[in-house]
């Protein structure tokens, strides 16, 4: 979800005050307090000495270095062909951290040239004054700007003022407003398709990424939907869902098939990972309080069976020694998954 400006203001009663200037000398004005809030800021331990960030970010950006649609020389068959380039990155940006690291684990050896003009003039000088570029994919065009590597890409926040946590405090509190407006909302399997891919794009670019998958798999859907009608397995899904998005509140959900859903974990969600799957078998316990033990259709539920939440969940975490691929840590999961459905089943049936 990308957060806008607009909406925020909607919640807080906010009016802006656009203030025009480069990245570097926006980023510093936002230290010395001449403006307030700052968008599209990437997040770094070294950052939070100067300003506060909101607590959940607006999006994702990804960056890549670029060349002049001219440039012979630099090819992404020949990562060697770096080696004494000039590559312009912009000053006191994320951009650099990752540049610096990504070449270092390569052994490319670069001549690295802080910009501090607006990335589209940078862009200008591909193939005079530079022989590439790192920015956002956003900056790139054929006629100007042509992506040869994936640096890597990171979450962006708001920052804040270090002197205003009113504002701070304001503005998480619109941010967690608006998300819980879209918290029951799930995506579908092609855009789990396109999330994992770009995590499996980091991984193949040497980039160290922490996360985990949880697969789900609900359990008696057919025989909900045999019994009771498609309206009331619609029903029990639509329960099972609002679960999972509830208890992994900090995480994309993804239906990837009829009775199936997937979680990826990262930050926070990641860090509590074990506590959260516990709170969730725990949660579906508690809805499967007076079941029907059988499941046929001679015997009715006590309660409503299509309003009970029987779902079996799965969590593993990548392993970057033992794995090579986000699809071997979603087969982890998916097995961890049936076992959890067959304790799930002992439990209900001891």
């Amino acid at each position: 979800m990308i957060f806008s400006k607009l909406k925020i203001s909607a919640y807080t009663g906010w009016d802006y005050e656009y203030v025009e200037g480069t990245w570097s000398e926006l980023m510093q004005k936002l230290k010395s307090g001449d403006i307030d809030l700052l968008s599209d800021v990437s997040y770094s331990e070294e950052r939070t000495k100067d300003m506060l960030f909101s607590s959940i970010p607006m999006g994702t950006e990804v960056y890549y270095l670029f060349v002049s649609p001219d440039e012979k020389e630099i090819t992404s068959e020949n990562i060697s062909s770096l080696n004494g380039k000039r590559i312009g990155i912009t000053q006191g940006s994320i951009q650099k951290d990752f540049f610096i690291d990504w070449t270092e684990k390569r052994g490319i050896k670069t001549n690295i040239i802080e910009m501090t003009c607006p990335e589209e003039e940078s862009i200008k000088m591909l193939g005079t004054k530079l022989d590439a570029i790192v920015t956002m994919d956003v900056y790139g065009s054929p006629q100007a700007a042509v992506p040869v590597f994936k640096i890597g890409s990171s979450d962006f926040y708001f920052a804040v003022n270090k002197e205003r946590p009113d504002i701070l405090y304001e503005l998480d509190a619109a941010l967690n407003r608006i998300q819980d407006e879209n918290k029951y909302s799930v995506r579908n399997k092609g855009a789990f398709t396109d999330y994992i891919q770009n995590i499996q794009d980091k991984i193949d670019s040497g980039e160290q990424v922490e996360f985990a998958i949880g697969i789900f798999d609900c359990n008696n859907l057919k025989v909900i939907n045999d019994c009771y009608g498609h309206d009331k397995g619609d029903i029990y899904l639509k329960k099972a869902c609002q679960l999972i998005c509830k208890i992994f509140d900090h995480s994309p959900v993804f239906r990837i098939g009829g009775d199936e859903f997937a979680v990826i974990l990262q930050n926070d969600d990641y860090k509590n990972r074990e506590t959260l799957a516990e709170q969730f078998t725990a949660e579906c316990l508690r809805y499967q309080n007076n079941p029907s033990q059988n499941e046929s259709c001679e015997e009715s539920a006590v309660i409503n069976e299509w309003e009970q939440i029987n779902t079996a969940v799965g969590i593993a975490v990548y392993d970057p020694e033992n794995e090579n691929s986000v699809t071997d840590t979603m087969r982890r999961a998916d097995k961890i998954m049936y076992e959890n459905k067959r304790n799930l089943k002992k439990m209900l049936n001891s």
